[in-house]
């Protein structure tokens, strides 16, 4: 009885697999399109950004009354592109602030839950080796507090209570 309920869901297991590649490969096919769209697209933009920026870059030589870069040194150059960078006006990418924002918030709550886990682990190991019982704990839970916050972070000593307190 065992063997056909085995050889039953081997051959559900083939079939459904057969039946899942081709729909799994039409929708990469698709996201792949998109992405290669999207990718177009980009370029596009950046060849538009390139030449607004060729433009102004002209323009501002107009006003330097400088009409040959050949005549140039590669010093007096230098000092004429960051002179032109500088006329620019610094715009911030709002996406990439949020982004940088959201990437130290994650990286905080992860520090966090790390910090939170370690407590947890020394309060397992404390109990396990026997140096403390969860009703001695309870009676002096300040001073391991205290003396745990200097070892642990706060949330550290936070889930080392939690652990003792069974919560």
């Amino acid at each position: 009885m065992n063997n056909k309920i085995l050889l039953c869901g081997v051959i559900l297991g083939m079939l459904g697999s057969s039946f899942i590649a081709p729909v799994a490969s039409v929708v990469q096919a698709s996201e792949i399109d998109s992405e290669v769209e999207n990718l177009q697209q980009g370029d596009i933009n950046i060849n538009k950004e390139i030449t607004i920026y060729k433009m102004k870059f002209n323009n501002f030589l107009e006003n330097k009354k400088i009409g040959n870069l050949d005549l140039l040194t590669e010093s007096e150059k230098e000092k004429l592109v960051t002179e032109f960078l500088d006329s620019m006006p610094q715009t911030r990418n709002p996406a990439a602030v949020v982004a940088a924002i959201v990437g130290i918030c994650w990286t905080g709550i992860q520090i966090g839950k790390a910090g939170y886990a370690l407590g947890q682990w020394a309060a397992k190991e404390v109990l396990g080796r026997g140096v403390c019982s969860r009703a001695t704990y309870k009676q002096y839970r300040w001073v391991w507090r205290a003396s745990l916050l200097s070892v642990l972070s706060v949330v550290g000593v936070v889930g080392f209570d939690d652990y003792m307190y069974q919560i």
